[in-house]
């Protein structure tokens, strides 16, 4: 008799993509998909020589040298995915000196014979007490891609548009771009460079009258090139504009030093 078996989860982009990269031919969509079957679906004893534990809905009970010898690999490689999966919010590792225990957290249940068996470890990366429900025309970025925004959708490009090797056209002849994760994520950097750019702090307006005079008696001198000749990226990080730079003190006058003696003029 086949049994129906069904497992549902939510994944982000960040924990999908870790999942999806195959670097050095490690498949880990594969390892995660191991752990999903691993899990138990009811709470029951832990099969440990030693541990007297009771495995919870949605646990795996496996040491990394078990893990590493079903997913083919060795130890060291096993450790660092956990690692990653427990980082990404994937997994939640117990360990002790006899045995690990793991607990999936994108996975919301797993259907087996029409019956939906809900893991109580189950946490989105999402808020479901704030979800609602609409189009998405109802969502924070639909105005990215209406008519008015042509001159920023003009740097979106689809993932389409990556593969394709025709000449790109201008957005007035593409038209507003599809509503895609990609067109989403290339609109968002392109904003944040935008914004970057346009909060670039401008240092000689910053700067007071009396820096401005120290710095054209520097220009009339033949004295060395100061970081203000050079590209403000090769010589200032960041600067902080609510504290501008400090102005050099001026000169007092001769009549208002104490250290200066009048003397009689010779007769």
């Amino acid at each position: 008799m086949k049994t129906n078996i069904s497992i549902q989860f939510t994944l982000s982009i960040p924990q999908l993509e870790y999942l999806a990269d195959g670097s050095y031919k490690i498949n880990r969509m594969a390892m995660f998909l191991h752990l999903c079957k691993c899990a138990a679906l009811q709470d029951t004893p832990s099969r440990q020589a030693g541990n007297k534990g009771t495995l919870r809905i949605g646990q795996v009970e496996k040491s990394i040298k078990q893990l590493a010898s079903e997913w083919r690999c060795d130890a060291k490689t096993a450790a660092k995915v956990i690692n990653a999966m427990n980082r990404l919010g994937i997994l939640t590792t117990a360990s002790n000196h006899i045995t690990s225990v793991h607990a999936i957290h994108p996975v919301a249940a797993w259907i087996v014979d029409n019956v939906r068996i809900r893991n109580p470890h189950f946490s989105p990366s999402y808020n479901p007490a704030t979800l609602t429900y609409g189009t998405f025309a109802s969502t924070s970025c639909a105005g990215m891609f209406t008519s008015q925004s042509g001159e920023n959708n003009a740097d979106i490009d689809t993932d389409a548009d990556k593969r394709s090797s025709k000449k790109k056209t201008s957005t007035s002849e593409q038209g507003v771009p599809v509503p895609t994760v990609f067109a989403i994520e290339q609109y968002s950097v392109v904003t944040d460079e935008s914004s970057a750019t346009a909060n670039v702090p401008n240092i000689a307006a910053s700067s007071t009258s009396g820096q401005a005079g120290q710095v054209a008696s520097n220009e009339q001198t033949s004295s060395p090139a100061t970081c203000l000749d050079e590209p403000m990226s090769a010589c200032c990080k960041e600067v902080d504009t609510a504290n501008p730079l400090p102005v050099p003190p001026e000169t007092s006058p001769a009549e208002n030093r104490s250290d200066i003696r009048e003397v009689n003029p010779i007769t």
